[in-house]
């Protein structure tokens, strides 16, 4: 495993992923109705609903295999699938986070939205997990060609072909005098 194949894209994706997983353990609404016990907290991954949560941690386990795929293997296949599938989760959870934080924060801690303060950790949860979007998407359309680890895994595989076959020769094989049907259609 080499953590130097880890490019900014899957750095960033990483420090999004752990900050959103931190981030959903802390308080991320407030209710603030005068009948409310005194300090009525919702945490993150409490109030954020089943589908949500699904989705939230489908992105960051994803985000994570991908960045160990990319560290552990030089063969791109596991690596590209895991990157498209932790791209299309973080959309969606990021867009779950939002749908929560700006529309409906009120379906987290049963009280209307007009009774609940969103906190800072749910803002900073929704840059976190943009964060690990933005990371995933980079890391899906850096191709990585110009690296000195790809150009030298280029010329592995040339090695490993061998050396380049001679050219065939530039003679009629089938004898002097006759004439080459395949070189000449046009001459029987």
């Amino acid at each position: 495993m080499s953590l130097g194949r880890l490019r900014g894209g899957e750095r960033l994706a990483i420090a999004g992923a752990v900050a959103l997983a931190v981030l959903l353990g802390f308080d991320w609404f407030f209710l603030s109705t005068p009948d409310a016990r005194i300090g009525a907290h919702e945490s993150g991954i409490r109030s954020l609903g089943w589908f949500a949560e699904l989705l939230v941690v489908a992105a960051i386990l994803l985000t994570l295999a991908m960045a160990v795929a990319v560290a552990a293997t030089r063969a791109a296949g596991w690596p590209i699938v895991l990157t498209v599938f932790a791209v299309v989760f973080s959309l969606f959870a990021t867009m779950a986070i939002a749908l929560r934080l700006i529309a409906q924060p009120g379906l987290g801690v049963e009280a209307g939205n007009a009774d609940v303060e969103v906190e800072l950790p749910a803002i900073l949860g929704l840059l976190a997990a943009l964060a690990m979007l933005a990371g995933n998407w980079r890391a899906l359309i850096d191709e990585r060609t110009d690296s000195a680890e790809a150009l030298d895994q280029t010329e592995d595989v040339l090695r490993v072909r061998g050396a380049p076959r001679p050219a065939p020769p530039a003679t009629n094989p089938s004898g002097p005098g006759r004439p080459d049907a395949l070189a000449d259609p046009g001459n029987p």
